[in-house]
């Protein structure tokens, strides 16, 4: 029942650590003993054990990611090679590394006991500005997946150096205890081995920090060295002068512990009634729930960055800046309250000097987020003579991380032109008007760049030209061979024009030509996963070739993509299907 359990969190550093704690529970010479004199039971035991994971099935319950152990187990030098990169892995090392450049920074001390969380956020967003690899794997780290890696970021060398003498202390005492009676003592020995499997797993997991396996592991840990001791005999018995003042101040320890739970559980309880009655849209009792759990305290960065939430939606735009500065009192690693705060700031109380240096934390903290970068990069173009370099870094970067936002191109062409560096301007303009061949205002900006550097004209323009013309003939009903050769030449003219390509698998699947049109539009969808037209093209495509399933799934992502689109519904029943 036990290894059933623990085979369906699959969860493989626990695996582990249950393999390691298995082989320390042969530190007990009476289980020794019993191996040997029992091998065909024992033999039956790790057969049934082996039968069971190999054997254990794939979930039924969920449609989603449902491997059985031995694909857990193998899984990773399939993606490695298929990738290069392994998230579960990989986002690890994400962590690890700034686990490292905390500890390192402050190697004696270490950045604080318990405050990795706090800091973790500002060395991962250095990771995520260098390292575009890492794009995926953001997290918010509240540990960091290895035990030694942690104390040395919190604690530095000297905590690290505590944490190994814990431990060489306790596992050669067991060494040596074991010689003894403690030897044959079951439980002894499975407390002994329990610690040994968790501390096996944390250095790739967490389950030291959550309350209920900690405390499960620090009662073996009592438990193993409680009974050695009593093993060794009672302790004397000094200082009993001292007893009276020492039971007093454990007793009013106790009680301000006691008081402290009574603050946090109030705070929590009215922080969630809040929660709930903002979700129901009653912000003027979600907002005196709110105040009192912040009443209550000790701060907590959720509690008090609802309430600023609840401040900005009822226009109390003094009190939700002042939340939220208190918010990141409490956490200060969240770049959404520094974006928030910045917002209210600069859009609200007209004080752009306090918005800068807020949307500054927020995008060196997170690179990735699109309303950041629009954030920021709008703060800077208010003066964009005094920040253009803090802009272009800032565009560029979102550029590269929202390659099909036509904006940040565009944008970038602006500053371009005021340093009149007229190449890179025609660059930028012509990757924006790709993106938005549509668009009136870039097909402005291009033909200006070329009237004020005396450039030719840049070719985006006539393919541009060519595209919206093509677009129109087909709308009209030209899906001739053609249109076709037209698609065609002007998609392997400009091969980043994803209109173009559009057009040109259409017109392939219109002319017959079902498979080499399901190939160009394959790509159209994986480079822009944002359209329900393309989807809806390729699953025509894919039922022309009888690939049925793979019509269904395309049509099922489209209508995903745009639920009030009766067309695609009923394409999915003419394929019978429930949409």
């Amino acid at each position: 029942m036990l290894e059933a359990a623990l085979l369906a969190t699959l969860t493989r550093s626990s695996w582990g650590g249950a393999a390691v704690g298995a082989a320390a529970l042969a530190i007990s010479p009476l289980l020794r003993r019993r191996l040997k004199e029992e091998p065909r039971a024992a033999g039956l035991l790790f057969g049934v054990a082996l039968a069971l994971a190999l054997l254990w099935p794939s979930s039924t319950i969920s449609s989603g990611y449902t491997p059985t152990v031995v694909g857990r187990l193998t899984e990773f030098s399939s993606i490695v090679k298929r990738d290069g990169f392994y998230s579960p892995l990989h986002q690890r090392v994400l962590i690890w590394t700034s686990a490292w450049l905390m500890g390192s920074e402050e190697p004696v001390l270490g950045k604080g006991a318990g405050l990795f969380e706090l800091f973790y956020p500002f060395y991962q967003g250095g990771l995520l500005h260098a390292y575009d690899f890492y794009r995926n794997m953001r997290t918010h780290a509240n540990n960091a997946h290895n035990e030694i890696l942690e104390t040395f970021a919190q604690t530095g060398l000297l905590g690290l150096g505590v944490l190994l003498w814990l431990w060489t202390t306790f596992f050669a005492g067991a060494w040596k205890w074991a010689r003894t009676r403690l030897g044959d003592d079951p439980l002894w020995a499975g407390a002994v081995a329990g610690a040994a499997a968790v501390l096996a797993d944390n250095m790739l997991n967490v389950s030291l920090h959550f309350a209920v396996p900690a405390f499960i592991f620090w009662w073996l840990v009592g438990t193993a060295v409680g009974r050695a001791a009593r093993e060794a005999g009672p302790a004397p018995v000094r200082g009993a002068a001292w007893g009276r003042p020492v039971a007093a101040l454990l007793v009013a320890a106790s009680l301000f512990a006691a008081w402290q739970q009574v603050r946090y559980w109030s705070r929590e309880a009215w922080y969630f009634a809040g929660f709930k009655l903002v979700r129901q849209g009653n912000l003027p009792a979600a907002i005196r729930a709110l105040e009192r759990s912040r009443a209550w305290g000790p701060r907590e960065v959720n509690a008090i960055y609802e309430l600023g939430n609840a401040y900005a939606r009822s226009g109390r735009a003094a009190d939700s800046a002042e939340a939220y500065e208190g918010a990141l009192k409490a956490n200060a690693g969240y770049d959404e309250i520094y974006f928030n705060l910045a917002t209210v700031y600069a859009s609200s109380l007209g004080r752009p000097d306090r918005a800068g240096p807020y949307y500054e934390a927020a995008w060196a903290l997170n690179p990735l987020s699109a309303e950041i970068a629009n954030g920021v990069s709008s703060f800077y173009l208010r003066d964009p003579a005094a920040n253009k370099k803090a802009a272009e870094a800032v565009l560029k970067r979102a550029a590269r991380s929202f390659p099909l936002n036509a904006n940040y191109w565009n944008n970038l062409g602006y500053l371009y032109v005021m340093d009149k560096r007229w190449a890179e301007a025609e660059d930028v303009y012509s990757r924006a008007l790709e993106l938005n061949p549509e668009a009136p205002a870039l097909v402005r900006n291009l033909e200006a760049v070329a009237a004020q550097s005396g450039r030719p004209p840049a070719p985006a323009l006539a393919d541009s030209r060519e595209l919206l013309a093509l677009d129109a003939a087909v709308s009209k009903g030209d899906w001739s061979a053609r249109a076709l050769a037209r698609a065609e030449a002007l998609a392997r003219r400009r091969p980043s024009l994803l209109k173009a390509k559009f057009l040109h698998g259409s017109l392939l699947l219109a002319n017959g030509r079902a498979a080499e049109g399901a190939a160009v539009l394959e790509e159209v969808v994986a480079r822009d996963k944002g359209r329900a037209a393309p989807r809806v093209n390729l699953a025509n495509a894919y039922q022309s070739l009888g690939r049925v399933a793979e019509a269904e799934a395309q049509l099922r992502a489209a209508l995903g993509l745009e639920p009030g689109n009766a067309a695609i519904r009923a394409r999915l029943e003419a394929l019978g299907k429930k949409p």
